[in-house]
């Protein structure tokens, strides 16, 4: 991807770079209207130590005398001989939007990578976002919902909030988590996590789902958690651990990333209390926004669901260079798949998500 660098006309200067290596790039996220956690140093540590097949550089804009960063696109490479050779703006991120401020900026770092695209045989180029903005509708680029974002804005107190969540879906039964002697807690340590694991797991077979390996979510603890972007809290009953939220906490807004409650245990609403308790948290802490998580446009239950939570509905583009897709072919496997993850042990079900996430990204 080095071949990439030069300098445009106007001036302007076309580096790669390695966030890790630059000490004004976090700063840079930061201070970026578009900047989230997906394009910190942090998380591409995250995915290199959790998968080695993933690669990530940043594509950047600098002014003519190479001192200021202008906008930038982050690139990773994912390798697999199974899904093939590709480039993602970011692997498993719900939304990473390109820091650009403008339609000039993104059409030149899209022109640097299409321009070597179109040297690699059937190179492929995807980008997901959180923003519909014009300055992304390139014609170059296939533009596709796949996902819908859904975000609760915390602009009033939690007690009024309440009042607009559905009352059968939502408050029942967070009056009934609230009697039923759950309590909330934080986790501690890596023995918390591997609890949390292991219900991670169970639900991802219940969902029909290879899970994320193991390493994913350690690096996440470990990269994330003592700077306070990741925390993990755990619903418990008496001395049994019964569900769990993974939560990513950067600028106003707090995300639900990962989820999951014992699936032996389906009366019991532990998930509403935790969302709960980190509506409430994020609230009190001064966050703008609550992020239920992104929903495949396929799942419209799963979709009504976060809507009954009072959330506003965001379609989440992904803008594709490239891809052609055989639906009925990956809806077939996709199908059978399913099926078959939900009879797996678990044992084998982990082995087989390592195995499904060594080629995905």
């Amino acid at each position: 991807m080095n071949s990439l660098a030069r300098r445009l006309t106007g001036g302007l200067k076309l580096e790669i770079i390695r966030p890790e290596d630059d000490p004004e790039w976090d700063r840079f996220v930061h201070q970026h209207p578009l900047g989230w956690l997906y394009h910190l140093s942090a998380w591409q540590r995250v995915l290199e130590s959790s998968y080695p097949h993933i690669r990530g550089q940043i594509l950047a804009l600098y002014s003519a005398d190479g001192r200021t960063l202008r906008a930038a696109l982050p690139l990773y490479e994912v390798r697999s001989r199974l899904c093939g050779h590709r480039r993602v703006s970011v692997p498993f991120a719900t939304r990473c939007d390109p820091l650009v401020g403008n339609a000039e900026e993104f059409s030149l770092l899209l022109d640097a990578v299409l321009d070597q695209s179109s040297r690699e045989r059937a190179a492929r180029f995807r980008i997901s976002v959180s923003s519909d903005s014009p300055w992304l509708r390139d014609p170059r680029l296939q533009r596709q919902i796949r996902h819908t974002g859904h975000v609760i804005f915390l602009d009033r107190h939690p007690e009024e909030l309440l009042y607009r969540m559905h009352k059968n879906a939502v408050r029942r039964p967070l009056k009934k988590a609230a009697a039923s002697g759950l309590r909330i807690e934080e986790a501690q340590g890596e023995s918390d996590l591997g609890v949390f694991y292991q219900l991670y797991v169970r639900t991802r077979r219940r969902l029909g789902l290879p899970p994320q390996p193991y390493e994913f979510l350690s690096s996440i603890w470990r990269e994330l958690g003592a700077s306070g972007l990741a925390q993990l809290l755990l619903a418990r009953l008496e001395r049994r651990t019964v569900a769990g939220t993974l939560l990513l906490k950067y600028k106003d807004r707090v995300l639900a990333e990962i989820g999951a409650a014992d699936p032996r245990l389906p009366s019991l609403p532990a998930q509403h209390l935790l969302d709960w308790h980190a509506i409430n948290m994020a609230y009190r802490e001064g966050y703008s926004y609550y992020d239920l998580g992104r929903c495949s446009i396929q799942n419209p239950g799963l979709a009504l669901f976060k809507r009954r939570w009072g959330s506003v509905e965001i379609p989440l583009p992904v803008h594709t260079y490239n891809e052609r897709e055989k639906v009925s072919q990956w809806s077939t496997i996709y199908r059978g798949g399913r099926r078959l993850c939900r009879l797996l042990p678990l044992q084998i079900l982990e082995i087989c998500g390592r195995f499904c996430y060594r080629h995905m990204g």
